[in-house]
């Protein structure tokens, strides 16, 4: 998973930048930088975004509400997340307006359960009974409670 964000300090164009994603905030430099093909003497081409992501076989989470943790300079401005999986990019969907962006990102909380091993729906019942994190699940799951499997859990919760 990558934070996208817009840039026009590269070159002549605007380009999206790739950084890979370390908690909620984009860590580590640089990965790729996506051409957009429109001069930087023009507005910034962000209704185009996922186009140009596309064009990478890259998905688009748009970070409506960039927060504090979003870098943002004249130059740069982080405009979401974007993936490689459908399946993170579904379940973070699912988990937009279920979890706290200030604790977990929703493309964040999604890559780690899919990451897991656990499909979009079954991760989603997990998230809206209140366990965030994968671990949580997976200890659930082994220990000795009244707790149903995984498979009847998804279609219970």
């Amino acid at each position: 998973m990558f934070a996208a964000s817009w840039c026009c300090s590269v070159g002549v164009t605007w380009t999206v930048e790739l950084r890979p994603v370390g908690g909620i905030a984009p860590a580590g430099p640089v990965v790729e930088w996506i051409s957009s093909g429109v001069p930087t003497e023009l507005p910034v081409p962000e209704a185009g975004t996922a186009d140009v992501l596309a064009e990478r076989n890259l998905l688009l989470f748009r970070d409506e509400d960039q927060g504090g943790a979003a870098p943002r300079t004249r130059s740069r401005w982080l405009v979401g997340y974007a993936t490689r999986h459908p399946e993170v990019l579904k379940l973070a969907r699912m988990l937009a307006d279920l979890v706290d962006d200030e604790v977990s990102h929703p493309m964040v909380l999604a890559a780690q359960w899919i990451e897991a091993g656990y499909a979009a729906g079954d991760a989603a019942s997990w998230v809206s009974a209140g366990f965030t994190w994968p671990d949580m699940a997976h200890t659930l799951l082994g220990a000795e409670l009244d707790f149903p499997p995984r498979s009847a859990w998804c279609r219970t919760g």
